[in-house]
């Protein structure tokens, strides 16, 4: 439940919430759940001191408790607090964009497929927090739109689960750094847009892996992406493309392989006739030279295991209908 509360300036949302979770794995011979459950209150601030500037500010409070497969139960409780703002330098031409966040999230549960019955919980699972901040800048001159951003973020006693006895609490800590970097052209009739991200991971201060980041970060490296798309009035039918152009990743740890480079290209195209307005007809084309490769997504980087690859080229016949 939340209420807003208008001010002169913007307004003030305030609110309650809450959720609760079971996990559980079943088969012939075993059966394992976890529980979770979380309340919190809440309070953020939105407002426009003058007309240059857009802040964000919040708090809340969470209480959190873990229920693990023998039965017994762990709670914690935390605040996370929040604040991000936008400064419009030139109006209409530069703007530059923060903010900073630190939250709290309890402990999770684990991934159903892993849990036993038999973990050794020990003094319980630690509380998970993290520590978020970005620095940004946009601008638009005639059509054109850059932006640019850097980020970080920074998490504490995140829960990876194993299913050994002794790995019921396993936690590591995660970092992932970045930036991203934008360009794009709006004409009237259609778009093209381009952006290039470069993010690392490292967990408890190392270079990782598929493996060890399984359930926490999955390294990404340096990844490109553009689109393009133009509509016909005339004849009511937009076509576009995109493409995803990944580089080689190897800041991987000792042992592994890097990540090999791959690029993937889509075409579609979309109706939407007169006689329907509400309805739209869309053929895609995917992966069009039907390339092999695996996602940054995908458990990779270890020459026992074959990588499930992505579909090869692939034509999607779809129609949508709003109402």
């Amino acid at each position: 439940m939340k209420n807003v509360f208008p001010i002169d300036i913007g307004s003030i949302t305030a609110g309650v919430d809450f959720y609760r979770d079971k996990a559980d794995y079943k088969d012939r011979t075993f059966q394992a759940e976890e529980r979770a459950n979380n309340r919190g209150v809440y309070v953020q601030a939105r407002i426009n001191p003058w007309q240059p500037l857009h802040l964000s500010a919040g708090v809340r409070n969470d209480h959190h408790e873990l229920t693990g497969t023998q039965g017994s139960s762990w709670s914690h409780s935390g605040l996370s607090s929040n604040l991000s703002g936008e400064l419009a330098v030139v109006p209409e031409l530069l703007t530059v964009k923060a903010g900073y966040s630190e939250v709290f999230s309890g402990s999770q549960m684990a991934e159903n497929f892993i849990m036993n019955t038999a973990w050794n919980y020990g003094r319980g699972p630690k509380a998970t927090k993290a520590d978020n901040y970005f620095f940004g800048l946009q601008s638009r001159f005639y059509g054109f739109t850059a932006d640019a951003k850097v980020f970080e973020t920074q998490i504490d006693n995140a829960r990876a689960a194993r299913f050994a006895v002794n790995s019921g609490v396993l936690a590591r800590d995660v970092r992932t750094r970045g930036y991203e970097l934008g360009l794009a052209y709006q004409w009237e009739q259609g778009f093209a847009r381009a952006r290039l991200a470069d993010i690392d991971v490292t967990i408890d201060g190392a270079p990782t892996d598929s493996d060890t980041g399984n359930y926490l970060a999955t390294p990404v490296g340096e990844i490109l992406y553009v689109t393009v798309g133009h509509h016909f009035p005339s004849v009511n039918v937009t076509v576009g493309g995109d493409a995803e152009f990944a580089q080689k990743y190897n800041k991987v740890s000792a042992g592994t392989l890097s990540f090999p480079s791959y690029e993937v290209f889509n075409l579609y195209a979309e109706y939407q006739p007169q006689w329907a307005v509400k309805t739209k007809w869309r053929v895609d084309v995917r992966n069009l030279f039907d390339d092999t490769y695996a996602d940054r997504a995908t458990y990779q980087g270890f020459g026992t295991v074959t990588p499930l690859y992505q579909p090869g080229r692939s034509v999607l016949f779809s129609v949508a209908a709003t109402f």
